[in-house]
């Protein structure tokens, strides 16, 4: 699954869009609030952090 993440200047995520399902609602919410508790390096603008987004894949392994 793929998700978008917008993460503010101080490198905490302010929101998750699930761009690719894993066609489970149950696995794709699990991945959303893990994207939301990650904590990111922000983008970089003439050297002071700024609001970015990052692309990310979540893979699911079944063990």
């Amino acid at each position: 699954m793929q998700i978008v993440v917008t993460i503010g200047a101080n490198g905490r995520a302010i929101a998750a869009q699930i761009v690719a399902s894993s066609r489970s609602a149950a696995l794709d919410e699990a991945a959303r609030r893990a994207v939301l508790g990650w904590c990111y390096r922000p983008a970089l603008r003439n050297g002071e952090p700024v609001q970015g987004q990052v692309a990310t894949n979540i893979r699911f392994t079944l063990q």
